[in-house]
């Protein structure tokens, strides 16, 4: 179990994947591009480092956190944790549901944008020809 204060960083982008995390109390955000992604308990941090073996986002301690920890060396090591606590494939499963549906939401929006600013663009243009 590692223990963080709010505002310490939990893991920064480019970081090697060292350790599964889930977090067991308090909460977490993460930042990406601006945006920021909001972690609780039962959440695991870094699923999308499993494949690369580094950080694609970093995690910052939004309050006081308590994080279950394990050796993390490659995707394998996700069935050793499996078979030594059976209660964390569950846990796992919940997280990556949440987290698709949050990063889901976030395309969503990221796609409103592009539309929104290629209506402008569009509109615009024909202006823009008329001054060049």
């Amino acid at each position: 179990m590692a223990e963080f204060a709010q505002g310490s960083v939990i893991g920064r982008n480019g970081e090697p994947l060292k350790h599964i995390l889930i977090v067991t109390k308090g909460n977490i955000e993460a930042s990406f591009n601006g945006h920021v992604f909001k972690f609780g308990q039962g959440d695991m941090l870094g699923l999308s480092a499993l494949s690369e073996g580094s950080h694609r986002l970093t995690y910052t301690a939004a309050t006081d956190v308590s994080i279950f920890n394990y050796p993390y060396t490659d995707v394998s090591v996700l069935e050793s944790l499996f078979r030594e606590k059976e209660d964390i494939s569950n846990v796992v499963v919940n997280s990556m549901s949440r987290q698709i549906s949050m990063f889901l939401e976030y395309h969503a929006a990221l796609k409103n944008e592009a539309v929104k600013a290629y209506d402008i663009v569009t509109k615009i243009f024909p202006l823009y020809e008329k001054i060049c």
